[in-house]
């Protein structure tokens, strides 16, 4: 409640995160946003805002921040790394990797060959 307690001395927007009970007893993160209202005499007399659910929000960006570190050490590895799709298709690969292959499609060439 930090954040509404400045927002009243500053007379500013006010704005934060927190956890709220659902009915059925889950939890949801929201985000809550509102600007004061105040009377002639400059005395906040309302808020009017809005409260969001951002669980869904924080949940994708947690998971996105997950892989995307997940692919950094794999990718940071000195062997050969790809990522492939949930049809087996190649859908990306680091120079380790791309070497490999190319060496290995050059080999298979020559071995065609004799």
């Amino acid at each position: 409640m930090e954040a509404l307690s400045q927002s009243v001395l500053e007379s500013s927007l006010f704005s934060c995160e927190y956890r709220l009970r659902r009915g059925d007893g889950s939890w949801a993160l929201v985000s809550d946003q509102g600007v004061l209202l105040v009377n002639r005499s400059g005395r906040a007399t309302n808020m009017i805002g809005a409260i969001r659910d951002i669980t869904r929000e924080r949940a994708t960006q947690a998971v996105r921040r997950e892989a995307d570190e997940l692919r950094r050490v794999l990718f940071g590895l000195p062997s050969p790394a790809m990522q492939v799709d949930e049809h087996g298709a190649y859908v990306d690969a680091d120079d380790h990797a791309l070497d490999f292959f190319q060496d290995a499609r050059g080999n298979a060439r020559q071995e065609r060959g004799r």
